[in-house]
C-alpha cells in the first residue's frame, strides 16, 4: 500500500472514530414534515511562494486530479450533488469542492422518508528534481478556504432528522505532514464552522534527489428525514404523566 493510500485510510478512519461519518447527531422535531440539508465546500491551494528562486537544473512538477465523487439520495423531497474540481494554474495546485445535499419527508405528499449523502476527494502533487549540483531549498505557499454547515427546516412532524458535513485536508512530504486540519458540522436545528488559514512551508533536496508534495481534500455529508411512529412521539408525553404522578404521590 503507498503512502497516498495509508494517508487517506487514515483520514477516512479518523472520521469514522470521530463519528462525522455514517452517525451524525439525532434531532427529533414535531411536525408534518422537514427538510434536513447540509453543504460542505472550500478550495485548497498550494504553490511555489513568489520568493522562491528556482536554480538551473532543478524542476518542479505539477499535477491534480479528482480522485473520486458520489452523490445518492432517496424520496422525491431529497437531493444531493457532488462537484469536485482539481486543476493546475502556472506553478499552483487548485482544488475545489462543493458537496451539498438535502433529506426531505412529507406525510400527507406521500414522501414518508428522505435520504441524501454526498463525498468528493482530490489529490494534488508537486514533485520537485534536484539536479542542480548543490543542495536546494525551495519554499511554498498554502491556502485553505472552507465552509461546513446543516440545517433544519420544519414543515411540521413528528420527525428524526440527522445531517452531518465535514471538509478536511492533508498536505504532506515524504519527510512528515506539514498540514492536517478539517473542520466539522453536525444538526443541532443548524449549525456551521469555517476555515480559513494559510502559510508557508520550506523543502530542501539533496543533488540528485527529488522530493513529493502531496495534497489531499475530502468533504462530504449525510442527512435524513425518517417518521416517527405515532406511539414514539407520545413518549415523552407519557414519560411526563409518570413523573408528575409519582410527585403528587410522593
Amino acid at each position: 500500500m503507498t503512502q497516498r493510500s495509508l494517508r487517506r485510510r487514515a483520514g477516512i478512519t479518523a472520521l469514522l472514530s470521530a463519528g462525522l461519518l455514517g452517525s451524525p447527531l439525532i434531532a427529533h422535531t414535531a411536525g408534518a414534515g422537514l427538510i434536513a440539508s447540509f453543504e460542505a465546500s472550500g478550495t485548497v491551494d498550494v504553490g511555489l511562494s513568489a520568493t522562491a528562486t528556482v536554480p538551473a537544473g532543478v524542476t518542479v512538477d505539477y499535477d491534480a486530479s479528482v480522485f473520486s465523487r458520489d452523490a445518492s439520495h432517496d424520496g422525491a423531497l431529497s437531493s444531493a450533488s457532488s462537484d469536485p474540481l482539481a486543476e493546475v494554474f502556472g506553478d499552483a495546485t487548485f482544488q475545489s469542492h462543493a458537496d451539498t445535499g438535502q433529506a426531505g419527508a412529507r406525510r400527507e405528499a406521500g414522501v414518508p422518508t428522505g435520504l441524501a449523502d454526498a463525498s468528493s476527494s482530490t489529490d494534488g502533487y508537486i514533485t520537485v528534481s534536484n539536479n542542480s549540483g548543490a543542495p536546494v531549498d525551495l519554499t511554498f505557499d498554502w491556502a485553505v478556504d472552507a465552509l461546513v454547515k446543516t440545517a433544519l427546516t420544519t414543515l411540521g412532524g413528528p420527525f428524526d432528522a440527522s445531517a452531518s458535513a465535514f471538509f478536511m485536508v492533508t498536505i504532506a512530504t515524504l519527510n512528515g505532514t506539514v498540514l492536517d486540519t478539517g473542520i466539522n458540522a453536525v444538526l443541532a436545528d443548524s449549525e456551521s464552522d469555517s476555515l480559513f488559514d494559510s502559510g508557508q512551508f520550506t523543502v530542501s533536496i539533496a543533488d540528485g534527489d527529488f522530493e513529493e508534495i502531496s495534497i489531499l481534500v475530502e468533504s462530504g455529508g449525510t442527512a435524513s428525514a425518517v417518521p416517527v411512529p405515532p406511539t414514539l412521539a407520545l413518549l415523552p408525553f407519557g414519560l411526563a404523566i409518570v413523573r408528575a404522578t409519582r410527585r403528587r404521590a410522593a
